[in-house]
């Protein structure tokens, strides 16, 4: 399945690939991903089925251009889902993150993101993290622009957010002084 881990731990949070989870968990990332407060950031905003999702799950077994991962707390909860896709190993993904409804205002989405990304980076996984984030998704595109993510176009319905490895080491360096 290319470089990454098919799992692995942050300070907070342990990421584990899809189809690595519990039956259980899988459908506790479906419950939350057709939830309204997340479906409607989604692309897709429709609802999607169970035997699609598990379908698609198992395909990733096979597919080498996206990961996607379930994200626990330190408590073993499932807290959300992150992905990169499409991905370009070595070169580029284009992040997806939820967080849970019931997680939400908590601050754990920021701190997942982040983490994420310094372990992308910090292992040299990605040289650049892309987003696509609809232009109504106020709070993501805050979230990115404080995550250090730059703005480098927009069209009738998204905002596009672009973070390279070099500019994330030079915002550490900046902060550490």
């Amino acid at each position: 399945m290319s470089n990454f881990p098919m799992s692995f731990e942050t300070k907070h949070f342990c990421f584990v690939n899809y189809t690595l989870l519990s039956e259980d968990d899988l459908q506790s990332i479906l419950q939350a991903r057709n939830h309204p407060e997340i479906a409607c950031w989604m692309e897709n905003t429709e609802p999607i089925s169970w035997e699609s999702h598990i379908n698609y799950v198992r395909s990733l077994k096979e597919k080498f251009d996206r990961i996607y991962y379930g994200v626990f707390n330190k408590e073993g909860e499932i807290i959300g889902s992150q992905s990169l896709n499409p991905l370009k190993t070595y070169i580029e993904g284009e992040s997806g993150l939820y967080l849970f409804p019931d997680f939400k205002g908590k601050g754990l989405g920021k701190l997942m993101k982040k983490e994420f990304i310094e372990y992308i980076f910090d292992n040299n996984l990605l040289n650049t993290i892309t987003e696509k984030v609809k232009h109504s998704n106020i709070r993501n595109k805050e979230l990115n622009i404080s995550l250090g993510f730059e703005l480098t176009n927009q069209d009738e319905k998204y905002s596009y957010f672009i973070l390279t490895k070099e500019r994330y080491l030079m915002l550490i360096k900046s902060s550490v002084k």
